[in-house]
């Protein structure tokens, strides 16, 4: 193998991809799976707001469905 190789190929380079890596506090994966809270509520109305959309699409005008959509609890 020539030494002008741009990516010089050292013996760690198999092993440091496959060692597990384990969340620690300041990583995002830490943090979402340790949450105090959730996102339920929101998804929820998110959920309803698209059934509201399937329900009326192409029978209602886009204000029906704005007033439905902040009107109902």
């Amino acid at each position: 193998m020539p030494d002008d190789h741009p990516l010089p190929i050292t013996p760690t380079t198999g092993t440091s991809i496959s060692a597990p890596v384990h969340a620690s506090p300041m990583t995002s994966e830490f943090r979402l799976n340790n949450a105090q809270w959730s996102a339920g509520i929101v998804e929820g109305h998110v959920n309803r707001v698209k059934a509201l959309k399937r329900a009326m699409y192409r029978r209602a005008p886009f204000e029906l469905l704005r007033i439905r959509i902040l009107t109902q609890p």
